[in-house]
């Protein structure tokens, strides 16, 4: 899995203390093992294809346009919470509002 930019940068390590991956909520590790990179400078997100399906699925996607991928609006407050695993030893936990974007009159 990895996740880019341009701004700053932490890589989780597969030979870290704990688990490595993703997780949705508090359920089971995805892509265990996983390399992740998570940097700031952009939105982008890339992991592997299961593991994508994985979340789609957990966040309900309703569609794909335009390379992005959507969602209903009304139901981000009940989507979960998805945490990437041993960053630099630390969990990083990505609330709906910081993984999806309001479009106002998004062409769909």
């Amino acid at each position: 899995m990895v996740l880019y930019g341009r701004k700053s940068f932490l890589c989780n390590h597969e030979n870290e203390e704990g688990s490595n991956g993703i997780q949705i909520d508090n359920g089971e590790i995805l892509a265990s093992g996983a390399l992740a990179v998570v940097d700031s400078g952009i939105r982008d997100v890339w992991v592997p294809k299961l593991t994508l399906d994985e979340i789609n699925g957990a966040i309900k996607v309703t569609g794909f346009e335009n390379d992005f991928y959507t969602v209903d609006c009304s139901q981000i407050g009940s989507m979960p919470t998805i945490h990437i695993l041993n960053l630099g030893g630390k969990r990083l936990s990505l609330k709906p509002e910081y993984y999806t974007e309001k479009v106002a009159n998004y062409p769909l």
